[in-house]
């Protein structure tokens, strides 16, 4: 396995695909487990899909990088972006319906980042969101 992963991804619902392969593809020699491979993937999806949702409102949008490593045993995954300012870490967790009937589609993606990520840090430095989000390998880490 290489040392890290590192794409530019374009502000496009497509992108989201390609960096989930090259992710797979970049940690497979590491055999993670089915478990953790799905933490990767839906905070995978759900970040670049905010990013590329959110972000670029109003702007012109530019290209998304990505980094992965694997540190110690952890999968470390940070996102880069000039888009609007957004701190995933502090957002307020959506409000819960009252009734079955009450619920919306959406909204709920910050909240499953945070549950399935071991640690997140984000800051805003030179115009750029900086996202960094560790996920520890499960101790058995064969499939």
């Amino acid at each position: 396995m290489g040392t890290e992963l590192r794409l530019a991804l374009r502000c496009e619902p497509a992108e989201i695909e390609r960096a989930r392969l090259a992710l797979l593809e970049f940690l497979a020699p590491a055999k993670l487990s089915d478990r953790t491979v799905y933490r990767l993937e839906l905070i995978l999806e759900e970040v670049l899909g905010n990013i590329i949702r959110h972000a670029f409102t109003g702007l012109s949008p530019t290209t998304i990088a990505l980094v992965a490593t694997v540190v110690a045993r952890d999968v470390v995954l940070t996102f880069e972006d000039c888009g609007k300012p957004f701190d995933p870490v502090d957002a307020p967790e959506p409000d819960r319906p009252a009734s079955t009937g009450a619920t919306k589609v959406g909204g709920w993606g910050i909240s499953l980042v945070r549950r399935f990520a071991d640690r997140m840090h984000y800051q805003r430095r030179d115009g750029r969101n900086l996202l960094e989000i560790r996920i520890a390998l499960d101790a058995d880490a064969t499939r």
